[in-house]
């Protein structure tokens, strides 16, 4: 999978911001509250979605924390990204009340995702987890949870088993 442009309606301090990557690898740098960790919840919400928290953990929740600093009618946006050579689009609203999430094929045709997921083909295999620990780290958060070391554990088991090394995990 490659990303191609985040275009975020209103999420956090953003308001319809836009972000273009290129190929290779990125680094996000800046000052603190320059919007560093709101760009890389914004993906991850994007690609997995964002469940609001319930009880006194709601306030703390990734749901609460990234709610729009201004213009509440909107929350969350686009993702444009290439998976196996194609070119799709995820749009989400992650308003708790107008949730919604649409995928669109760059040739054509849009179906709402099935339970607010992705296909895991288009994902190609990529969890929330492995987003969170592998592809994107966050600073300061490079630890592998127990659903991380888990899931390698069974690849590495079925590569081990079949003998073919080209199992993509």
């Amino acid at each position: 999978m490659k990303l191609l442009r985040a275009d975020i309606a209103s999420f956090g301090k953003f308001y319809h911001r836009s972000f273009f990557f290129q190929d290779g690898i990125h680094v996000i740098s800046g000052p603190n509250e320059a919007g560093k960790s709101t760009l890389h919840a914004f993906i991850g919400a994007m690609l997995f979605g964002l469940e609001r928290g319930r009880g006194k953990a709601a306030r703390t929740a990734p749901y609460s924390r990234y709610l729009p600093w201004e213009h509440d009618g909107v929350y969350g946006g686009r993702l444009s990204f290439e998976s196996d050579e194609i070119t799709f689009t995820v749009e989400r609203s992650l308003r708790s009340d107008k949730k919604a999430c649409y995928l669109t094929r760059e040739e054509g045709g849009q179906l709402p995702c099935s339970d607010g997921k992705l296909p895991d083909e288009i994902l190609e295999g990529m969890t929330e987890a492995i987003f969170q620990n592998t592809i994107s780290i966050r600073q300061l958060q490079a630890a592998p949870d127990a659903s991380l070391a888990e899931q390698l554990a069974l690849c590495f088991s079925d590569v081990r088993q079949t003998g073919d090394p080209s199992i993509r995990c």
